[in-house]
């Protein structure tokens, strides 16, 4: 069993204007960016289940057979929360602002038009197409 006291949950950033949260990226994302592709993170990453999840609001919602194995399968895979390394995030944070641009500034009206006109779920099995 891992001692988790040296690893931190991933959270999702959240800002106080609903819109700016918006295009910022999960650890894993920013060390693709960074190292310029796949690395393995074996040791410094711990998976475990998120008791949260829920399948239904997925695209894979719909999925069903073999005795409920494939739907077994598919929560194995996508239901999982990650806890870093506690130094590992400040490296892969530190080096994220030292060798990538922030973002510009975002259009709050295409924004407010994707969030509530546009239907993106059937495009994304692992959150919300604002995520990306």
């Amino acid at each position: 069993m891992v001692d988790l006291k040296k690893y931190t949950l991933e959270k999702e950033e959240r800002m106080e204007d609903e819109f700016q949260g918006f295009g910022t990226h999960n650890l894993q994302r920013k060390a693709y960016m960074i190292y310029g592709g796949a690395v393995n993170h074996g040791g410094n990453v711990v998976f475990k289940p998120n008791k949260d999840f829920d399948l239904n609001k997925t695209i894979f919602g719909g999925v069903s057979g073999l005795m409920g194995i494939k739907r077994t399968l598919l929560k194995f895979k996508l239901s999982n929360s990650l806890y870093w390394r506690n130094e590992v995030i400040e490296s892969i944070e530190e080096e994220y602002k030292e060798k990538i641009p922030s973002l510009p500034k975002q259009n709050k009206d295409i924004l407010e038009f994707m969030r509530d006109d546009c239907d993106f779920l059937c495009e994304h099995a692992d959150g919300s197409f604002m995520d990306h």
